[in-house]
């Protein structure tokens, strides 16, 4: 025993011989909850545990993502003694003990979904859960919930883009109008898109402040070139290093050539940079080496104008104001999409008389282009690019078809086949693996209802009438993005109230919310006449006998309940089980909602069987696929307790 004592003070002691360097660095390698259980041992551990610069390495190393509010940048410029790094850790992680209360909320009801995900994304929590959110995403999906954890992590995580995304377009309405601007507004176009999801405005400024800087060191003469110089040794490299830019619309016969938005550049498998964000690069990169670079809207292919500095010529020659009517020493064009060298003006104004149809005003069209302009442009040329896209694919596959919705008495929507299914339903009908898409697309009319207003020549000439895309917004909106109404009544309410769709908008936000909030009714099946006729139950995995498509049951009834209208156009009487077979709420691998009979259904009990298409969606209604019963574990109980 005197032994075993005298051994145990030998141990505590080595902390009182360590330095702190150490201890320090030993206790860097030790989760939180460890520290925090070791700095009770000794009080030289204490001590060292309350050391700023251990705090300020756990801050950094388990939290990527921080609220504006912390200011973090400012404090990682302090010497490491004024920054309060532990209290700093003690608040991200009661954010997260918080955020997890309110997450759990959503994963265990049905109901207030749109409520809670708006307070997560809100004051209280805001871009300080994206680290949380992400490690959601990366949920493992055959455990627990981790299904739903990955699907609500990714709406959650959604929202918060979006509504960074769009502060930032609101601001080019309050006169934001410089190139960071421009850079801004395109990049924000891209956190509407899922393959986005780790980044966001501050990762892709720290990746342009990297481009300059490995383009700065590869310019050992740049302080003494002339700004032509400059401007065309920085084209050249924008050129050859792809700065910014993901294109997520798949190639198709006639996608505008001057459509795309801005993110991080980290694969083959992007396709080519469109002419607006290689401008975009170089303007962006321009503005932060202090020259004056600016986009101009030339047609079919943006351009960049270049200013020298006041008083100096393109070649760096001191000139009195009156020496500067040389249009070829007072500025410069570049093409940094399709060109190394310099584009003479005469170039450009030839290529104008070609565009005459075009161009109204050709000298307009040689002067830089507002940002909000060009923002809106880059929208429409995506809408136009999407939809182009879901033509050409509906077109070369007859397994697609759109819909319209039906709502049956109980309460659920069905899907009619429509007569024209592009006119109908651009935005719905085509779901399967499209994430992206849908989100560019989204994305895009996000901007035409901000910008439409003020930009209404751009609009009329795209042939785009502001009603319209209000109608086809609200149908994103209510189809997809539902957690987007109060984001939606918060901007149409500050800013566009005035306006008759403003205010039906609005309207129809508010009713999204109280719809979200009601008690849905229970379906239990407590009577026996029920088990008998309801075969199938909620999260089994099926194939359609007649038309082969994989769906998942959602919901429930015993017998058709479909309208009337519905039930002669699907001629559900002349199936053999009739209106009085139990019908079945689905959704398709395409995510569209269906209504089937009980008679098409042919059960899949093998996840393998399982589109790859459904994994990023189904966690909306299932928490994890159950391999002994060979269906996917609902997350729907309070509608069909017993299912």
């Amino acid at each position: 025993m005197e032994n075993q004592q005298q051994s145990t003070d030998a141990q505590v002691n080595i902390f009182r011989v360590l330095p702190h360097e150490i201890i320090r660095n030993i206790l860097i390698y030790l989760p939180v909850p460890d520290i925090a259980r070791a700095r009770q041992a000794t009080r030289e551990i204490d001590g060292v545990a309350s050391d700023p610069t251990l705090w300020r390495t756990c801050c950094l190393a388990d939290f990527s993502f921080w609220n504006a509010e912390h200011g973090l940048e400012e404090v990682l410029r302090q010497p490491v003694s004024l920054g309060e790094w532990e209290d700093l850790y003690a608040i991200r992680l009661g954010r997260n003990r918080g955020a997890n209360g309110w997450f759990d909320n959503i994963l265990q009801t049905r109901t207030h979904h749109i409520e809670h995900i708006n307070i997560l994304t809100g004051p209280g929590f805001g871009y300080d859960l994206k680290d949380l959110m992400l490690k959601f995403m990366a949920s493992d999906l055959n455990v627990g919930d981790g299904l739903a954890r990955r699907f609500w992590g990714g709406r959650v995580l959604g929202l918060l883009h979006r509504q960074t995304a769009v502060d930032q377009w609101i601001q080019l309405l309050h006169g934001d109008l410089t190139t960071e601007a421009l850079f801004k507004s395109m990049t924000a176009l891209s956190m509407f898109l899922p393959m986005a999801a780790e980044s966001d405005l501050d990762v892709v400024s720290a990746h342009v402040d990297l481009q300059v800087k490995r383009f700065l060191d590869a310019s050992p003469n740049w302080t003494s070139m002339s700004t032509r110089g400059k401007a065309l040794a920085l084209n050249r490299f924008v050129r050859t290093n792809v700065i910014l830019g993901r294109f997520p619309i798949p190639p198709a016969p006639s996608i505008p050539p001057a459509a795309g938005v801005v993110s991080l550049n980290t694969g083959p498998e992007i396709n080519p940079v469109p002419p607006i964000i290689s401008v975009s690069s170089f303007c962006v990169m321009a503005e932060r080496l202090k020259m004056d670079a600016r986009p101009v809207l030339f047609p079919y292919r943006a351009r960049v104008i270049v200013f020298p500095p006041h008083g100096i010529d393109l070649n760096g020659r001191v000139v009195d104001e009156d020496e500067l009517g040389d249009e070829s020493v007072r500025n410069m064009y570049l093409d940094p999409y399709g060109s190394d060298d310099e584009t003479p003006v005469e170039e450009l104004r030839h290529l104008l008389g070609t565009y005459s149809d075009l161009v109204q005003s050709p000298e307009a069209s040689l002067r830089p282009t507002p940002v909000g302009r060009l923002l809106i442009i880059c929208a429409i040329n995506i809408y136009r690019g999407v939809r182009e896209h879901r033509r050409h694919e509906y077109n070369t596959s007859a397994a697609t078809a759109g819909f319209s919705i039906t709502t049956t008495t109980s309460g659920h929507q069905l899907m009619n086949i429509p007569s024209n299914p592009i006119a109908d339903n651009t935005f719905a009908w085509c779901h399967n693996g499209h994430e992206n898409l849908d989100g560019a697309y989204y994305g895009a009319l996000w901007v035409m209802i901000i910008m439409g207003n003020t930009y209404t020549g751009d609009m009329e000439d795209a042939g785009f009438e502001l009603m319209d895309i209000i109608g086809r917004f609200h149908g994103a909106i209510k189809g997809e993005f539902p957690e987007d109404a109060i984001l939606l009544r918060k901007h149409m309410m500050g800013a566009f109230q005035s306006t008759v769709h403003s205010r039906r908008l609005i309207a129809s936000a508010t009713e999204m919310v109280a719809e979200d909030g009601r008690i849905r009714d229970q379906h239990p099946r407590s009577d026996a006449q029920i088990n008998v006729a309801v075969l199938y139950r909620v999260g089994q995995m099926f194939r359609h006998r007649r038309y082969g498509y994989i769906a998942v049951i959602v919901g429930w009834d015993e017998v058709c309940k479909a309208n009337e209208a519905w039930v002669r156009r699907m001629d559900v009487d002349n199936l053999p089980g009739g209106r009085t077979q139990s019908f079945y709420h689905v959704i398709g691998e395409d995510k569209s909602a269906r209504y089937v009979a009980q008679e098409n259904i042919e059960l899949i009990t093998n996840m393998r069987e399982a589109p790859a298409s459904m994994i990023p969606w189904i966690g909306r209604y299932f928490k994890r696929w159950d391999a002994e019963r060979g269906q996917f574990e609902s997350n729907l109980e309070e509608e069909y307790p017993d299912d």
